[in-house]
């Protein structure tokens, strides 16, 4: 299926508009200002300074966000960027796999071939690719002004239940990325997603606001939803996101709470498992009497299965409350 395509008008006019704003050396300074200030200042002391140069210099009628807004309502007549500025939008301004944005967008519309897609994507002039000499792999990244208008787009046209359904549809997209051994370290696993953690830390925040209770927690969904998130939550962990792991790993232990089914052996592992790295979160951020309490818990859950034989995930609990025991004991 060939997919819709731009014109060079719109192209032109995007790039006339980027070029009006840097056209000489005052513009160029007065962007490479603008560039910093949503690291140093924020996105309000940035708008507060678009609009003085709005109103003080004729020559530059449009601030880079206006521009960056009027090529977005261009760019969202098209169906596959209006998926594209939805799951960037919830995603990080940091540099992400092409080919997980390309699984975002073919899972809301299967009919659409991957490849054409990838190469309609890759076309965007308000992201940038990235083709790292180590990798094969295509990254897109954005600057953080784009990144600041797809969100707003997103979030001012939907209604909580559309960011749930959105906010869903990312953890699917984003979970066969994140599937790991969570009892063994793998190098090149944990090198692969330190570029996914940013994008799973900025996702968490959705967790934290009234929409996340409206998840679907259909049974069919409930078992990927809550590997998805202990997944996440490692991630997080193991790259210092400890704020956004210990989010994960309560949201997945509510999920297994969902029901009340006790006897069931993999439901008890999997609280057991979470409780464990729920237990390694609070003891990173020094909280050794919540840790201890969860790596005890973890303990008594996998001893109900197996008292008299021992098995990896016991030893696993035992270690990690030995670490607690160790660091909070009064040398």
């Amino acid at each position: 299926m060939l997919l819709p395509a731009f014109g060079h008008c719109f192209c032109s006019t995007l790039c006339s508009l980027f070029a009006r704003w840097s056209g000489n050396t005052h513009g160029s300074c007065r962007q490479l200002y603008l560039e910093e200030l949503p690291q140093e200042t924020g996105n309000g002391e940035r708008n507060l300074t678009e609009k003085v140069y709005e109103n003080t210099s004729k020559s530059y009628p449009l601030s880079m966000t206006s521009a960056v807004t009027l090529a977005l309502q261009k760019l969202v007549q098209n169906h596959v960027f209006e998926h594209v500025v939805e799951f960037l939008a919830l995603c990080a301004p940091a540099p992400i796999g092409l080919d997980v944005i390309v699984s975002f967008v073919t899972k809301q519309d299967p009919d659409l071939d991957e490849d054409l897609t990838a190469a309609e994507i890759s076309k965007c002039s308000l992201l940038m690719q990235l083709c790292p000499d180590d990798s094969p792999r295509t990254l897109i990244t954005m600057h953080q002004v784009v990144h600041d208008v797809f969100k707003s787009y997103v979030l001012d046209k939907s209604s909580e239940d559309d960011v749930s359904v959105l906010t869903q549809s990312c953890i699917e997209t984003l979970s066969p990325f994140a599937q790991h051994n969570l009892l063994q370290f793998d190098l090149e696993f944990h090198i692969s997603s330190k570029m996914m953690a940013p994008h799973l830390k900025l996702l968490s925040s959705h967790f934290e606001t009234p929409f996340n209770c409206k998840l679907d927690l259909s049974i069919d969904k409930r078992t990927l939803l809550q590997n998805a998130l202990l997944s996440f939550g490692d991630v997080c962990r193991k790259h210092s996101y400890f704020s956004a792991a210990k989010t994960y790993f309560e949201y997945a232990l509510q999920i297994a709470h969902v029901d009340d089914d006790g006897d069931d052996e993999n439901k008890v592992h999997f609280i057991a498992t979470t409780r464990n790295h729920l237990g390694v979160v609070y003891r990173e951020l020094g909280h050794f009497g919540k840790a201890k309490d969860h790596h005890q818990c973890a303990l008594a859950l996998l001893e109900t299965f197996n008292p008299e034989n021992p098995t990896s995930e016991i030893a696993d609990s035992l270690n990690k409350l030995g670490n607690v025991l160790f660091q909070s004991w009064p040398f």
